[in-house]
């Protein structure tokens, strides 16, 4: 659901103020082994703000966080329970659409821009399977963590891209992924007609 003013731009995807708006999604359980790959152009660097939060409340509790960092350097972060661990890197140019990919498998996770490998933390963890109360883009629990720019896609699996897949997706460009051309079927055979 758009929130607060959050739009949908032909050509942009949803469009943010910085302000407040957001786009609350349906809760789903996340957790585990996972992949989140955004398309985003970020048009200010609003302190902390937010491509996506799934959590539900201020400490930030059992959350999974794709931000800046306070700076031009994009932000991954997992928390379960209380305890954080994060990676923080790339660079975020005002203006320009930029392709984001976080991963967590294991104690790995990885974060790709435009397709390449800019963070790894092999000292991590997954993030605890479940139904978090806010299911967020754009926006977080704490007030002032709002985006400023807009999101084309959003892309979730239940499982860790490889460094192969991240740069397939980056090709795409933001393109819907087509479904497979399927195959022509040879016209029927005609009976033989009796003599």
């Amino acid at each position: 659901t758009l929130m607060n003013g959050a739009a949908c731009a032909a050509g942009e995807g949803v469009v943010f103020d910085g302000v407040d708006d957001y786009v609350d999604l349906v809760g789903q359980a996340l957790g585990g082994p996972m992949t989140i790959a955004i398309w985003a152009r970020w048009d200010a660097l609003n302190t902390w703000s937010r491509l996506c939060e799934f959590g539900g409340n201020e400490t930030y509790a059992d959350s999974i966080i794709v931000s800046n960092d306070g700076s031009a350097t994009i932000k991954f972060g997992i928390f379960v329970g209380s305890t954080q661990a994060s990676s923080s890197a790339g660079s975020i140019v005002l203006g320009t659409w930029t392709h984001v990919v976080a991963t967590a498998e294991g104690t790995s996770m990885r974060l790709y821009q435009d397709g390449a490998l800019v963070a790894s933390k092999d000292d991590g963890w997954e993030p605890t399977l479940l139904t978090r109360a806010s299911h967020w883009l754009g926006g977080g629990a704490v007030a002032d963590r709002y985006f400023e720019g807009a999101i084309k896609t959003v892309q979730i699996w239940s499982r860790a891209l490889g460094a192969d897949e991240v740069a397939a997706l980056y090709a795409l460009d933001g393109a819907c992924l087509a479904s497979p051309t399927p195959s022509p079927t040879a016209p029927p055979t005609p009976a033989p007609s009796p003599a």
